[in-house]
Formats: C-alpha cells, structure tokens, sequence
C-alpha cells in the first residue's frame, strides 16, 4: 500500500492539521492501516490522527481520502464526530440521552384488531 499527502492544510481555530492523501493498493484500504501509515510518514501520533473518509475510486486501484490530524487529544474529543469517536473506540457505543428507545405506537389497524366487531343490533 502506498499513502501520497495530496495536500496539508493548517487549522488553527479547530488545532488540527487536514490532510488530503491518496492510496494506491491492490484492494480497499482499511482505515486503521491508512492512520498507522500517515502517522509513520509524518511523524504524528496515532491517538492524534483521525481517518475521516476514504473514498475508493471505481475500477482503479486508487482510493482519495481525508484525515485530521490533531495537536492535542482535548481538540479531537471537542471537534470530532461522535460516529468518529466511536469508531475509534474514544467514546462508548451505547445509546446517550436522546437516543432513548421507544416502542412503536400502534397503528389504525392494530387498535381495530383488539376491538370486537359490532353486530348490527348494538347500540354505540
């Protein structure tokens, strides 16, 4: 697998480096063996990078992709997805307080079901 940085770009406001790369490799990179090969060839510690997107191009052996790369590990919790977060294991997978799971409500036709049906002699 070869990584080639496209471009590197400085984001003081968020304290992270953005990087754009590149992937030539015989089939779909993984994300964690991108990450330990940008960490590798920029000297950057791997609890710091974070994979965004790898994006494989079809019926080529290349794959572009997005990767942020932090100055402290307070910047990335604070500016990183949740799903990011979570996919690195920084964060549990559990559901947060607004993820609560809810039962279904019942639809017209499951109310009518448990109803008996009227004969023609009842009175409403």
């Amino acid at each position: 697998m070869d990584v080639k940085v496209l471009s590197s770009r400085e984001n003081k406001v968020m304290g992270r480096k953005e990087l754009e790369f590149v992937v030539v490799s015989e089939s779909s990179p993984r994300s964690d063996e991108v990450r330990a090969e940008l960490c590798k060839s920029n000297g950057i510690s791997p609890e710091l990078m974070v994979v965004v997107r790898i994006d494989s191009q079809y019926g080529s052996r290349t794959s572009r992709g997005i990767a942020h790369a932090y100055e402290t590990k307070e910047a990335l919790m604070r500016f990183e997805s949740k799903h990011i977060l979570k996919r690195l294991g920084l964060i549990e997978a559990g559901a947060s307080k607004g993820e609560k799971a809810k039962a279904p409500k019942p639809g017209k036709h499951e109310a009518a079901k448990d109803e008996k049906p009227k004969e023609a002699g009842d009175k409403a």
